[in-house]
């Protein structure tokens, strides 16, 4: 039983909490650094006390378009780091001149030629070039080397001395930590026989081989170095977030963040509400999952304003491993608006028990809930949503007798969840009543054994050309489908894209144009792989109807 799994299961150890603090000691823990820090993610983020970098110094020089598009600010360590690699293969190798994109704007954000760039963590190193005549020189700008190590034009040469010095650099600095270096395979592979034919240390060689990284959801990178730092254990205490991997050898400070999270969790005790809110934000902010049991113990321990905000932070959180917590946090809530909020944060976590969960509100089955609590109408619609994006096809009958729901959003949100199930649109404009007539029609013309024989036939009905049981040759049409500005035929083909591939591209987390980028990439990566004849051709092929 389901039920019995999540009751077995116990709770992280909360800390043991000691006197009571001041405000003045929270005050001050929660008070900014001076210098400059890197918050959230690399897509999603923000610096503050950003540093202006010199245009130009000993060893490095920003291109001129940089100097209109003033994205040369950083934190403080990337700020130190670019003058001090440069540095180093200058005095390598006399005159040679990084040249430098984009690093971030000023104060983070937004910017307009990258998805990333938008912490201060970021950086686009151009590379190191030789002329026809093998003499060293400087770029002005960014040149595209293919496999044989020359630019389109054959005017200049992969510089695999200085490259490789570069990198080095970059992975041998001690004072920051590089988590990519992303560059297309074939100067990944020029570098590492280089790196081998001159001794470089072998565990340097092995970094290399790690985080020298084709990306699989952009342009190769055979044109610059995309440079990524870790966070600081500052940035870390207020608010960065990593993404990706973290290397076996990286020492992120784990144990003075872990310390700090401690005096924040009994910070959380403080004497005052206003401040024991700020404090549980700031949980929230850093994503402190130590923190769970206590934000949990908070949603009925304390007054509404901290209960609200506990709340909030458990959704930022969104780690799996705090599924179990939750569930079993439910059956002591007595306040129904609080449980719903908790389920709702639950379900939308990637855990294997979510779908369980969700059929077991469709049931009306409480027994995860509080003695003699049965499920709300946002128990439902949470239970509907998580069934819609992540179910099978056998929970359209659990699903359907919400269609004709006595509550008009709960009737709305189930044909939204038959959406996504499918892949094929509701009728616009038309009563609930003929609504849910349309979906208990289509189940009825339409039964299938999986979601995605739904997939196939809403495609084939939007004139995408893909066979009944489609397969890997089917990979580029649906790709094209990809462009159409239909948020739902794109969001179907890039799941029946996965369904396909086992390669995971979750829609609802991008745009539209970068979930096509994505798959083409991927694409594209796979037929280099496999050496197979390339379908760029096909995969640009307008959708046929």
């Amino acid at each position: 039983m389901l039920l019995a799994v999540i009751v077995s299961l116990t709770l992280l150890a909360a800390p043991t909490f000691a006197s009571r603090p001041t405000v003045n000691e929270v005050r001050t823990l929660l008070r900014s650094p001076r210098g400059s820090l890197s918050l959230g993610r690399t897509n999603g983020g923000s610096i503050t006390n950003s540093i202006e970098i010199p245009l130009s110094g000993y060893g490095y020089a920003f291109f001129p378009m940089i100097r209109t598009r003033k994205s040369h600010f950083s934190t403080s360590e990337m700020a130190k780091l670019i003058p001090r690699v440069a540095r180093i293969v200058r005095r390598q190798f006399r005159g040679s001149i990084l040249g430098i994109g984009n690093v971030s704007v000023e104060g983070g954000g937004p910017i307009g030629q990258s998805v990333s760039h938008r912490s201060g963590r970021d950086v686009d190193f151009g590379m190191y070039a030789k002329d026809r005549r093998g003499r060293r020189i400087n770029l002005k700008s960014f040149v595209r080397f293919g496999r044989d190590g020359w630019d389109r034009q054959h005017r200049y040469q992969f510089d695999t001395d200085r490259n490789l010095a570069l990198v080095v650099a970059l992975l041998e600095d001690t004072k920051v930590q590089v988590q990519w270096i992303f560059v297309a395979d074939w100067l990944k592979q020029k570098l590492l026989a280089e790196a081998w034919e001159q001794g470089v240390d072998p565990i340097i060689i092995s970094r290399m081989d790690t985080v020298l990284h084709q990306p699989g959801d952009s342009n190769p990178h055979q044109d610059h170095y995309h440079v990524r730092i870790y966070c600081s254990v500052d940035d870390r205490r207020h608010g960065c977030i990593e993404r990706g991997p973290i290397w076996d050898w990286v020492d992120l400070g784990d144990t003075a963040y872990q310390e700090y999270v401690d005096q924040l969790i009994d910070a959380s005790r403080v004497d005052s509400v206003a401040w024991q809110k700020r404090v549980v934000e700031h949980l929230g902010r850093i994503r402190a999952t130590r923190a769970a049991p206590r934000l949990l113990s908070l949603i009925s321990d304390a007054l509404p304003p901290v209960q609200d905000a506990a709340l909030k932070a458990l959704r930022a959180m969104r780690e799996p491993e705090l599924f179990t917590s939750f569930i079993r946090r439910l059956s002591t809530l007595s306040d129904e608006s609080h449980a719903t909020r908790l389920l709702r944060i639950a379900l939308q976590l990637e855990h294997p028990e979510a779908n369980g969960v969700a059929r077991m509100m469709l049931r009306n089955e409480g027994s995860i809930l509080m003695t003699g609590q049965r499920p709300t109408p946002g128990m439902i619609r949470a239970g509907l949503q998580r069934l819609g994006l992540h179910g099978t096809a056998m929970d359209a009958a659990h699903m359907r007798p919400f269609l004709r729901s006595a509550n008009k959003k709960t009737s709305k949100v189930a044909a939204r969840a038959f959406e996504r199930l499918t892949g094929t649109a509701s009728p616009g404009r038309v009563s609930e009543a003929e609504r849910a007539v349309f979906w208990e029609e289509f189940l009825a013309k339409h039964p299938a054994v999986s979601r995605a024989q739904w997939f196939v036939a809403a495609l084939r009905a939007a004139g995408v050309r893909i066979r009944l049981m489609p397969d890997w040759q089917d990979i580029p049409s649906l790709i094209a489908a990809l462009r159409q500005r239909n948020a739902l035929l794109a969001h179907t083909a890039s799941r029946l894209l996965t369904h396909i591939t086992g390669h995971p591209v979750d829609p609802r987390a991008r745009t539209l144009r970068n979930t096509q980028r994505a798959w083409r990439t991927f694409w594209r990566n796979l037929q280099a792989f496999t050496s197979a004849e390339p379908a760029e051709r096909s995969i640009r092929r307008p959708l046929e109807r």
